[in-house]
């Protein structure tokens, strides 16, 4: 995963270096804990969450890799060029849940996020709607709803989670019809 610098006087950016994630991971996104310094990377083709502790000075640390996927899941399932495909990734405005779309298992992994040190606990799993192959979800401003959009569902779809308050488990509430689904805005 490059590292960047950018100068917020001129709006330069100098590559400071890489940051290991492991071989063949490719690193597809990041997101940022709302109140602490940890960041959690989806390894796309790896099919793992890195959980990463932010130092001013050097950046990203990685401290934990987790499957985003179940036990003893090998990969593939016909969607994406890899054996794991993983997507998108969000996290609780508490900072206390992650999800992680996981393309090629149809499904949501769910984690819960140590308070204490940012590391991940895989408490769940939230299945998606067959041959989805979901790309994006977004996490409504309540934190109360996750939208999933799927590409490949028939008519492209937007499925809605309701998101359980005291353990982050996710439950199918509805789906809607969007074709060309990409991806969710909340406003």
């Amino acid at each position: 995963l490059p590292r960047y610098k950018l100068d917020t006087s001129s709006g330069s950016v100098a590559l400071l270096g890489q940051v290991p994630m492991g071989a063949e991971s490719g690193p597809r996104g990041i997101i940022f804990h709302p109140t602490k310094r940890f960041a959690y990377v989806n390894c796309e083709l790896g099919g793992s969450v890195v959980a990463c502790a932010i130092d001013d000075e050097t950046g990203l640390k990685p401290f934990q890799t987790v499957s985003a996927y179940p036990t003893g899941y090998t990969g593939g399932g016909g969607y994406g060029k890899g054996k794991f495909w993983g997507a998108e990734m969000a996290i609780s405005k508490d900072g206390a849940y992650v999800w992680a779309v996981c393309r090629t298992h149809q499904s949501i992994g769910i984690f819960s996020v140590s308070q204490e040190d940012g590391s991940l606990t895989a408490t769940g799993r939230a299945p998606l709607l067959p041959d989805s192959n979901a790309r994006n979800l977004t996490l409504d401003s309540s934190g109360k709803w996750l939208l999933v959009a799927s590409q490949d569902a028939a008519d492209g779809t937007v499925e809605v989670f309701s998101v359980g308050a005291a353990d982050g488990q996710l439950t199918r509430t509805k789906t809607v019809a969007s074709p060309m689904c990409a991806d969710v805005a909340v406003f």
